[in-house]
């Protein structure tokens, strides 16, 4: 009916020559829609959309014989040997927009609460100022520091730090608060890893003061690999242990695709055996996935080489979502496709823990906030935390059923 408007696509406009002796439409798992005219494919698109009401219209004037595909299920056994150990789970998070955050309600900031704790994401990803920090850091956590984003949002998301949500975070069972320079340092510390690795540590002894402990983990540089790089890292190690703080753990610089240049930062760690020694993590995103969506599989050489370089340290998954505009889209299957991701990573890359990009945002584009962020600010609900879309199920499937502390054994 006209009334109720639903998406229409047109798989093919031709003439058909000869019987017409059957039509079928198949929605492969490759995410794609596929036409087959008397068995023979005519017709293969991108297709990314949920089908689970009105499958099929047939015309009621002279209606076809037709039938819907029911596929059996299969058995399958599963062989568990616990005593093959693998890693264990450090846990699951991602970035809370901070002005994002201080928008909610106070009904809204209690049920954001309850989802961090429902869900198990206990990794608060910092996203600090960077390039706005003043000399001293005097305005570190200051909400006029927030730096806005350029990519769709439009708003200050991030580069900022609450340090009363930091100290909330702190209650949560098995809080773990990571930090890490987004993309730009201070101005102050280009070229001077001294410089650097005291501000990190001066971020440290704040959040100490703030919260009762410092992070738990430090990151070299998000998505940047400095001229420095080795000056820095040493320079960190030193500055922390000076400070006592010998229990916080430093990742690697993590670049935003594995096969973009992260293989490659992660050789050249290798092959500086002083800077590889002084990190306890690998590290990097995982934005080339989306390359692999149509062939999730094909993505698996990829972490089993990450696998191999990363050699006895441990790996952490910091960043992953859909990031491509072709991909935002408010459907099962892309969540689903996601989950796969997830899982590859835990089982192939023995990644011991998997951060989600944002866990909240306030944007202003929806179809932003469908595959970027697990959560976004319901403004027309009372400022209330919410879902945006599937991609929080699927996440919350695996951090609510691996949590921090667990342990993976073999599986066939």
């Amino acid at each position: 009916a006209s009334w109720h408007p639903e998406k229409q696509m047109s798989l093919l406009k031709g003439r058909i020559t000869g019987p017409l002796r059957s039509v079928t439409v198949v929605l492969h798992d490759e995410m794609e829609v596929e036409l087959r005219i008397n068995g023979a494919a005519v017709s293969r698109c991108l297709f990314l959309e949920d089908v689970s009401r009105h499958q099929l219209q047939v015309d009621d004037g002279n209606p076809p014989k037709w039938r819907m595909l029911r596929p059996s299920p299969a058995a399958v056994e599963v062989e568990v040997d616990p005593s093959q150990r693998h890693q264990k789970m450090l846990g699951w998070g991602g970035i809370t927009s901070m002005p994002a955050y201080q928008l909610l309600s106070e009904e809204g900031k209690e049920r954001w609460w309850d989802f961090l704790t429902e869900y198990g994401f206990n990794i608060q990803r910092e996203y600090p100022a960077g390039r706005s920090l003043e000399v001293g850091m005097a305005n570190l956590g200051s909400p006029d520091a927030a730096v806005h984003h350029t990519y769709a949002d439009n708003f200050p998301n991030g580069e900022t730090t609450d340090l009363e949500y930091l100290r909330k975070h702190r209650a949560l069972p098995n809080s773990s608060i990571w930090y890490e320079y987004w993309w730009h340092l201070p101005k102050w510390t280009y070229d001077d890893a001294e410089a650097y690795a005291k501000s990190i540590v001066h971020y440290c002894q704040v959040v100490e003061k703030i919260t009762g402990h410092p992070p738990e983990v430090v990151g070299v540089q998000n998505e940047h690999l400095a001229s420095n790089w080795r000056e820095q890292v040493l320079a960190l190690r030193k500055h922390l242990d000076g400070a006592g703080y010998e229990a916080v753990r430093i990742h690697m610089n993590d670049d935003s695709k594995i096969t973009d240049e992260a293989l490659e930062w992660l050789k050249q760690y290798r092959a500086a055996s002083e800077a590889w020694e002084a990190i306890d993590f690998t590290a990097t995103h995982q934005y080339d996935y989306r390359e692999f969506h149509r062939n999730p599989d094909g993505f698996d050489p990829i972490l089993r080489k990450w696998r191999e370089l990363s050699g006895d340290k441990p790996f952490l998954s910091t960043e992953l979502c859909v990031n491509g505009k072709d991909w935002q889209v408010r459907s099962y299957r892309m969540a689903f496709i996601m989950a796969q991701q997830y899982h590859k990573t835990l089982t192939i890359a023995d990644a011991v823990a998997i951060c989600y990009c944002w866990l909240l945002l306030d944007v202003e584009q929806p179809s932003y906030n469908w595959t970027r962020s697990l959560m976004g600010v319901d403004k027309e609900n009372g400022f209330m935390a919410a879902p945006t879309s599937h991609q929080l199920r699927c996440y919350g499937a695996f951090s609510r059923r691996v949590p921090e502390g667990m342990t993976r054994v073999s599986v066939e």
